[in-house]
């Protein structure tokens, strides 16, 4: 049986390796603000493009930080190193929804940015583990 990999997590760990001192999740560490330094989540937003052997998860990571020049540039820099193909080996990582800055309601305390991309992969057998 061949089993969907899954990019989130995949992804989780690429960028945690890179941005060591910030903390990278599927969700914001739990009392996490502003004033804690900038945190980035990795969602999955679906599966749109499925295949037999193969699978295009749309993924987006999120940036959160007191400023909106801080929270671009990191979000910037993290879309930069995913769409560099020497990167998330084993995934082919394409833009999909590009760079979007704003304000977090309700509280307007601090910025997030946000950027999706597809991350293409072949299917696993599940006889192999390690989805």
């Amino acid at each position: 049986m061949l089993i969907q990999q899954d990019a989130q997590t995949a992804l989780i760990r690429e960028l945690g390796a890179v941005v060591e001192d910030i903390p990278v999740r599927s969700e914001l560490p739990t009392k996490w603000n502003h004033k804690n330094g900038p945190a980035i989540t990795v969602s999955t937003d679906g599966t749109p493009v499925p295949n037999r052997s193969w699978t295009v998860e749309l993924v987006r990571v999120t940036v959160y930080a007191a400023f909106a020049p801080d929270a671009r540039g990191l979000a910037a820099q993290l879309e930069a190193y995913l769409l560099d193909p020497r990167h998330a080996v084993g995934f082919t990582i394409t833009s999909a929804i590009g760079l979007d800055v704003t304000r977090d309601m309700p509280d307007n305390t601090r910025w997030l940015a946000s950027f999706t991309v597809r991350a293409a992969t072949n299917r696993k057998d599940s006889a192999h583990g390690d989805y």
